[in-house]
């Protein structure tokens, strides 16, 4: 099972990469609707590359230009374009422009461009520009830029730049920039850059810069920078500049 998951997945990249120099614009016809049953065999042929549609219906997988209003796939929905609207499919959603939708798949949704919405997959998130809503993954999502919302996964969620929401996994979270929320994992939390408000790990929290606000885990704290605020661990607390608040530790 692993192994067919895997194979669709990288099959869906195959299809992609070559097409990613592709035309994104908006200036793209639109039409009312397209059935495929694979990518080029349907109602519109090879013609669905360079057309939007309203509606979109890919029996097995398909390849559309844009989608404005609705998509729904058996397999596989790739768009070679921008997607407003709806995108449901049974194994993964792949989108080279930017996406002002809802997305629901069964294994992966992947966005190259700037997220407006919901994503929801039973394995993976992954956007590539910058993030606005909410994103749900039985195993990790990914951002390659800021982040405004809520995130949810079972192993991990990851953002490259900075994190604006609440952000909960079981086994950690990643912000390579500054946060402005909460952070809650079952092992730890990582800032790369200044924390306001609130990490809470069962194992430890990690803030490369200032904090302000409260760091509270199983294990650890460590801030690199000035801490206004609290800090509790069952171990330790670290602070790499001055503190104006409360640090409590059961050990140092």
């Amino acid at each position: 099972m692993k192994t067919r998951l895997l194979t669709g997945f990288l099959i869906s990249f195959l299809f992609a990469l070559p097409l990613s120099g592709q035309n994104h614009s908006d200036n793209k016809p639109i039409r009312d609707f397209q059935m495929s049953i694979i990518p080029f065999i349907g109602t519109d042929g090879a013609e669905t590359l360079h057309n939007r549609y309203e509606a979109s219906l890919n029996i097995f997988a398909g390849i559309t230009g844009g989608v404005e209003k609705f998509e729904a796939g058996g397999f596989l929905n790739i768009t070679i374009g921008h997607v407003n609207g709806m995108q449901l499919s049974g194994f993964g959603n792949l989108a080279t422009g930017h996406v002002n939708a809802f997305q629901a798949a069964g294994f992966f949704n992947v966005n190259s461009g700037n997220f407006n919405g919901f994503m929801g997959s039973g394995f993976i998130n992954v956007a590539a520009g910058q993030t606005q809503g909410f994103s749900g993954a039985g195993f990790a999502n990914v951002v390659g830029g800021g982040y405004h919302g809520f995130s949810g996964a079972g192993f991990a969620n990851v953002v490259g730049g900075g994190y604006h929401g609440f952000s909960g996994a079981g086994f950690g979270n990643v912000a390579g920039g500054d946060i402005q929320g909460f952070q809650g994992a079952g092992f730890g939390n990582v800032a790369g850059g200044n924390l306001q408000g609130f990490q809470g790990a069962g194992f430890g929290n990690i803030a490369g810069g200032d904090i302000q606000g409260f760091q509270g885990a199983g294990f650890g704290n460590v801030a690199g920078g000035d801490i206004q605020g609290f800090q509790g661990a069952g171990f330790g607390n670290v602070a790499g500049g001055n503190v104006k608040g409360a640090q409590l530790s059961g050990f140092i």
